[in-house]
């Protein structure tokens, strides 16, 4: 598969874009806990995911998130703020600079929204390769491994709204993160509605919707409880179950976007 850089890529992109002044952001290391948001379209001809991220956005930025945008077009929509268009090396860019600027006191959250892909592997295993489809190439699940290995936050949230994410779910096994997807591996997004799981996982924190036991505070198991049931409500198309990964210590229960 494609060998993630060791070294950060130049950016090669039409236009000056956000990213590239705020990848030279100088950072220190600090006792507080940062929040940190990545917002992700691979497509421009769904209005639906642009709109899913600028509520998104919103939602963040009320809550003091720091939101790193890239979308295929990169262009602003309404409150959402795009850094830069969506490419292969802005986006392995991007990560090689948050492998560095996280630390084991802070909160990631990644959510992509678009088009997701299977492809016939090579070799003697044949295993498919599975695969964000960013609009220069795929950005397969190997390498996506790899830098969220890098990556290491007190707690990582994954949102992958794309087709064909459930192998995604089962083979993601980095122990800080919770990883979830609204289809499974071989189910593509056909419909407007089956686009939305991601909003409506947004959505169950407006006035506290799915907070079950009245604590006062949304947790990523009442958010995922929610968005599934109003999901499955209007749309034929089952999500997969978020789990706790493999050696991972995380208590969904524990644990929120607020």
């Amino acid at each position: 598969f494609h060998k993630p850089y060791n070294t950060p890529p130049k950016i090669s992109i039409s236009k000056p874009m956000r990213l590239e002044s705020r990848l030279q952001e100088r950072f220190y290391k600090n006792y507080m806990r940062d929040k940190i948001a990545v917002l992700i379209s691979t497509t421009s001809d769904r209005i639906t995911d642009i709109r899913d991220l600028d509520y998104a956005y919103k939602f963040l930025s009320k809550n003091r998130y720091e939101i790193y945008a890239l979308t295929q077009d990169g262009c602003d929509y309404r409150n959402l703020r795009v850094d830069g268009v969506l490419t292969a090396q802005n986006l392995e860019r991007l990560l090689y600079y948050l492998s560095k600027k996280i630390d084991t006191k802070d909160l990631l959250f990644f959510y992509v929204t678009g088009h997701g892909s299977v492809r016939e592997g090579a070799g003697a295993s044949k295993e498919n390769l599975l695969g964000i489809s960013l609009p220069d190439s795929l950005f397969i699940e190997q390498t996506f491994d790899y830098y969220f290995s890098k990556i290491n936050p007190k707690e990582g949230i994954v949102l992958l709204d794309i087709c064909c994410a459930g192998n995604f779910v089962r083979r993601f096994s980095e122990d800080n993160y919770v990883i979830m997807c609204g289809g499974e591996n071989d189910v593509y997004h056909l419909s407007p509605l089956s686009s939305t799981f991601g909003k409506r996982f947004i959505n169950s924190y407006s006035g506290h919707k799915a907070d079950k036991n009245k604590d006062g505070r949304v947790t990523i198991d009442e958010s995922f409880d929610y968005a599934r049931k109003s999901f499955c409500l209007e749309s034929i198309i089952p999500p997969k179950r978020a789990k706790l990964l493999i050696k991972s210590d995380l208590n969904l229960d524990e644990i929120s976007l607020e």
